[in-house]
């Protein structure tokens, strides 16, 4: 029975050596592998826009600022797609002057119009795609603008002015709100141009003057507007 007993005492040193090894085997972790770095996109240039509203000519300046010589087409469409894929002629693009000469720090500029197919009261999307004499592109950041229609400025009419408006003589060099009066009522009695009511009585001023006395059988036919003109056209015209 010693013998029995002494056998039995030390297989359990031995089978615990067994038991633990195996213990570890299977709960050691699989080692995490090193993620391979995300390489760091190569910064070809920079380049930014600046954009002014011009909507009584439904049109847009545009101009570009970038530290590259590029050569520069202008993508602009309703969407950030813009107009498809951007070309030389093709809609949602217009090529920019090329900046060929430095600006401030060295930096390059360039400047165009955007406004063939432009609509009034919609959101357009732009950006500029760069091109370098080695070829190497890049994109500036997308912008938007917006163009209001511009209300429309009725045409004078010679109903709305009367010629006791006019409380001095009017003639050449004469600037105010009374040239603007007398310029209205030229419109529609002697055709003169609806879109230069500039208030600056000019050449063109003067010689409108002058129709009008003509018409009227004014006299002197001077293209000076003063008393004599009014109190005979205030005859005329009540008549």
């Amino acid at each position: 029975m010693t013998s029995t007993g002494a056998q039995e005492r030390g297989s359990w040193p031995y089978n615990s050596i067994v038991l633990s090894l195996n213990v570890t085997a299977a709960g050691s972790a699989t080692p995490t592998p090193t993620p391979t770095p995300t390489p760091t996109p190569t910064v070809v240039g920079t380049i930014t826009l600046s954009i002014d509203l011009q909507p009584s000519q439904k049109r847009v300046w545009v101009a570009y600022h970038s530290n590259k010589q590029v050569i520069v087409i202008y993508e602009y469409g309703t969407t950030t797609s813009y107009g498809g894929t951007s070309g030389w002629n093709n809609w949602g693009s217009s090529e920019a002057a090329k900046g060929n000469y430095p600006a401030d720090g060295g930096y390059y500029i360039g400047e165009t119009y955007l406004g063939q197919y432009l609509n009034f009261n919609t959101t357009y999307h732009v950006r500029a795609k760069a091109t370098t004499q080695s070829g190497e592109v890049f994109y500036s950041s997308d912008y938007t603008f917006y163009l209001v229609e511009p209300t429309p400025t009725p045409t004078p009419t010679t109903s709305s002015v009367s010629f006791d408006n006019f409380s001095r003589d009017l003639y050449l060099g004469s600037r105010g709100n009374d040239v603007v009066r007398l310029q209205a009522l030229l419109v529609n009695e002697v055709s003169y141009p609806a879109n230069l009511l500039t208030g600056y009585f000019g050449n063109i001023t003067r010689e409108a003057v002058k129709k009008l006395q003509e018409k009227y059988a004014v006299k002197p036919i001077s293209g000076f507007f003063g008393e004599i003109t009014r109190r005979a056209l205030r005859a005329l015209i009540s008549n």
